[in-house]
């Protein structure tokens, strides 16, 4: 199958129909060197699978690789679909490739970086040894959008457990008046 029929069986499925013969040739799109087919690939798979579906288990290894890449923009396109591909099966397997992601040189993989971290910590809240830590450097991190998406992941934290994070107001505060 070409490019063009992979959107096609992305049109059939968004009008309803069952498109499932193409499942596993969106998956192999993902595995493409050529970011703007794998792209297509990833956005596929996001449209196609859901968290039962036995293809997941065929990009657990597709997304570690991408998370590896040194290229930035195959680590974005890999960390958006982690979100929506990721189930409880297979998260432990992408903890630590993202987790490394916190410390990359770009800013924009930070971000992305703690938003998956945050779509995983819904999903198994016990997968991420040191998450307080981690996610402290991150609130602390000299760019404005990791700071932010920290400050996502620390709402929904504080909702369950307020008196755990009092020590953080100050760096909140801190924050606050940057924003002002």
């Amino acid at each position: 199958m070409c490019i063009r029929d992979r959107i096609r069986a992305i049109y059939i499925e968004m009008l309803g129909h069952d498109a499932s013969f193409s499942y596993i040739h969106a998956v192999n799109l993902t595995q493409s060197k050529i970011l703007s087919i794998k792209r297509i690939g990833y956005l596929a798979c996001n449209l196609f699978l859901n968290e039962d579906s036995e293809f997941i288990i065929l990009l657990v290894a597709t997304l570690q690789r991408d998370l590896a890449s040194p290229n930035p923009q195959e680590v974005i396109v890999a960390l958006n679909s982690l979100c929506k591909l990721v189930c409880s099966t297979v998260v432990h397997a992408l903890v630590e490739p993202v987790l490394k992601l916190l410390s990359h040189p770009h800013e924009i993989v930070r971000k992305k970086a703690v938003m998956a971290i945050q779509c995983i910590q819904k999903l198994s809240p016990s997968s991420i040894t040191e998450y307080p830590e981690k996610m402290k450097k991150a609130l602390c991190d000299q760019n404005p959008s990791v700071m932010g998406a920290t400050l996502n992941l620390y709402f929904d934290a504080i909702k369950e457990n307020r008196p755990k994070y009092k020590e953080l107001v100050g760096s909140f505060v801190v924050i606050l008046k940057l924003s002002l």
